[in-house]
């Protein structure tokens, strides 16, 4: 199998390459597979992977990044998220009920 060039910064390719390599860490499992297992299986060396993420734990990552772009992507929005205050805590506490939710 020839090897395929990874382009440093080339969003288009990273995520290919990031799609893959969650493939593969789904079907084989994170502790099993190393870097240079997934550098091999998508044609590309090892430290084309550590340019573009650094690390295994980084191209983790990337992974977990993708998954979570993808799955929120398609949700619509529906309705206006909770207004942060300028309460010591940061939340808009509004009358005594919200203080009896959580007695001392």
């Amino acid at each position: 199998m020839g090897r395929r060039r990874h382009q440093r910064g080339d969003p288009s390719t990273t995520r290919g390459v990031t799609r893959e390599a969650r493939r593969l860490l789904g079907s084989l499992g994170w502790p099993e597979v190393g870097l240079a297992d997934i550098a091999s299986a998508l044609g590309l060396p090892e430290e084309a992977l550590l340019r573009a993420f650094g690390s295994k734990a980084g191209l983790g990552m990337a992974v977990f990044m993708l998954s979570l772009s993808e799955r929120f992507s398609g949700m619509r929005r529906t309705g206006t998220p909770p207004r942060i205050s300028d309460e010591p805590d940061g939340l808009d506490w509004e009358g005594e009920a919200a203080a009896d939710a959580f007695p001392g």
